[in-house]
């Protein structure tokens, strides 16, 4: 996911779908052999790795700096 966001500055914008279209597009191509079972685990994965931030996390920072 790191490789496909730092590919090109509009990658940046990616979301969970894009993403998944993505890597799907290079398991296809044979570029990977990475098992990408649905569009939710690379959506935890994105979170994880700082690609994504979740609503509920913008809400609680929200909260911290009122």
């Amino acid at each position: 996911m790191m490789k496909i966001h730092e590919e090109d500055q509009y990658n940046d914008c990616y979301g969970r779908e894009r993403m998944y279209l993505a890597l799907q597009q290079r398991k296809d191509a044979g570029k990977t052999d990475i098992d990408i079972p649905c569009e939710t685990t690379v959506r935890k994965v994105m979170v994880q790795i700082g690609l994504m931030v979740l609503n509920k996390e913008i809400d609680s920072q929200k909260q911290i700096q009122a």
